[in-house]
């Protein structure tokens, strides 16, 4: 970096140089699942759905960014329809010489679950059906990571605590 004060010497400018180099593409797009012999799961699975879950273009500019956040949708839709272990690895391959990634995404997606027991600890300060109203998730229900977040979220919302965390 070039650092130049000004006249005053009161201000700092900072100049940082960057070369972009050339951008790779995507030179194909590869979406893979476990095999499961489990008819729910490879209904979840199919190459239609993976498709529609992980929009990737040949010929498009390859971002990581984009890739990461496109697995951070997938893996929160399973979890939304009950699958607390699922992720989606990244297995792409670049090519220095062409400049090209061949994209490979596989998605491991574990079985659906249900909620056990909901347990408020720590709470000192009210009634814990003032806490458990604010769950869309109950007990024996389809785990739903997105009905999780929000019922954290309003309880963070109702002042009572410092911190409010889950643990699975």
């Amino acid at each position: 970096p070039r650092l130049q004060f000004s006249d005053s010497e009161k201000r700092l400018d900072i100049t940082i140089r960057i070369e972009e180099g050339t951008p790779y593409r995507i030179a194909s797009v590869v979406l893979e699942a476990d095999e499961s012999t489990d008819p729910h799961i490879q209904a979840l699975t199919t190459p239609d759905i993976l498709k529609k879950l992980l929009p990737l273009r040949v010929g498009d500019v390859y971002q990581q960014v984009q890739i990461a956040q496109k697995q951070r949708q997938a893996k929160l839709h399973y979890q939304d329809l009950g699958h607390a272990k699922v992720s989606v690895e990244d297995r792409s391959q670049l090519s220095p010489d062409t400049h090209e990634v061949a994209v490979v995404l596989r998605v491991h997606l574990g079985p659906p679950v249900y909620v056990g027991r909901i347990q408020i600890v720590g709470n000192h300060k009210t009634r814990d059906r003032v806490f458990r109203r604010e769950f869309e998730l109950l007990e024996g229900r389809l785990f739903n990571r997105t009905q999780l977040e929000q019922a954290l979220a309003r309880i963070k919302q109702l002042g009572f605590f410092e911190s409010v965390d889950f643990d699975t």
